[in-house]
């Protein structure tokens, strides 16, 4: 694309486009951040959890379960 022979309004408009692909570009990214964070976070949990000893997963899993969550299937590793 040569911006030397575009007239002002094809310029404004070339503009215009290139800012809603840079925005739709950033909404990608932040997913894509999003997504690797909670990965990053469950490889995490899953780690400690292999790391714990069985009375370490059994206190956490009763803790778990006091707060309202009935199923084991929630920590990877628990049962």
């Amino acid at each position: 694309m040569n911006y030397e022979t575009m007239t002002i309004e094809e310029l404004e408009k070339a503009i215009q486009a290139l800012s809603a692909q840079r925005e739709a570009l950033k909404a990608q990214q932040q997913q894509a951040h999003d997504v690797l964070s909670a990965k990053v976070t469950a490889a995490a949990a899953a780690k400690t959890v292999a790391n714990l000893d069985e009375a370490q997963k059994a206190a956490l899993l009763q803790a778990i379960q006091s707060q309202g969550v009935g199923s084991s299937a929630v920590v990877q590793g628990m049962a």
